[in-house]
């Protein structure tokens, strides 16, 4: 899906807004500071400039929204969203 966007000439980014990674007291992966993140997104937006954004994760649209909003990013498409892929029913 996304080599076809991007051999169609599309600037794709792939994004589940969490840029910093650690894990908590309890040993469970942590995005940490959220401004932080938000912050490394738009910085991200700019200097890409993508046509699509797909975005992954529960809460990831009222994010990716609001930091468009804010940052008064133009987008040619409306981002897409899916469910996170770390998220799948483990067997």
């Amino acid at each position: 899906f996304v080599g076809h966007l991007v051999e169609n000439k599309y600037a794709v980014y792939v994004t589940d807004i969490g840029k910093i990674y650690s894990e908590n007291e309890k040993g469970k992966k942590d995005t940490g500071d959220k401004k932080l993140n938000q912050s490394l997104f738009q910085i991200e937006l700019k200097a890409f400039k993508p046509d699509i954004i797909l975005a992954f994760g529960k809460n990831v649209s009222s994010a990716v929204e609001a930091i468009i909003d804010e940052c008064a990013f133009e987008m040619s498409n409306e981002p897409e969203y899916f469910p996170h892929p770390a998220s799948r029913v483990k067997v």
